[in-house]
């Protein structure tokens, strides 16, 4: 499996987008849970939150944005925009932009890395 390059042109459920980040998946409690520094009160809070959205039935897989190489997702614009697993993307080209916008692109994902999607 190859995983698109930023400013790559992907189909996605029979739509098109161009790629403009990298996402992993992430269990915010079980990351509390390995943290010995993490503040119970907020593990309390955030764990009362997911177990809400589970009992209502609106739970949601959370992300974070990350290296290529780390990245479980890709995002996607288009017309409203996606968020695709990498392995139900097809690479369909590349956008004809300069290499100096491809590259402000590439930044502008870089500086997000780490930074979690809600």
């Amino acid at each position: 499996m190859r995983i698109p390059e930023i400013c790559d042109k992907i189909t996605y459920n029979n739509s098109k987008y161009r790629v403009d980040g990298y996402l992993q998946q992430y269990d915010p409690i079980a990351e509390m849970e390995a943290d010995p520094d993490c503040c119970k009160i907020t593990y309390d809070i955030v764990s009362k939150m997911i177990q809400k959205e589970k009992e209502s039935g609106q739970y949601r897989e959370r992300y974070r944005w990350c290296k290529k190489e780390d990245a479980t997702h890709v995002t996607g614009s288009g017309i409203c925009g996606c968020i695709a697993p990498i392995d139900e993307v097809e690479i369909t080209g590349k956008v004809e932009w300069s290499e100096e916008s491809i590259q402000g692109e590439i930044e502008r994902h870089n500086r997000m890395i780490g930074e979690q999607l809600i």
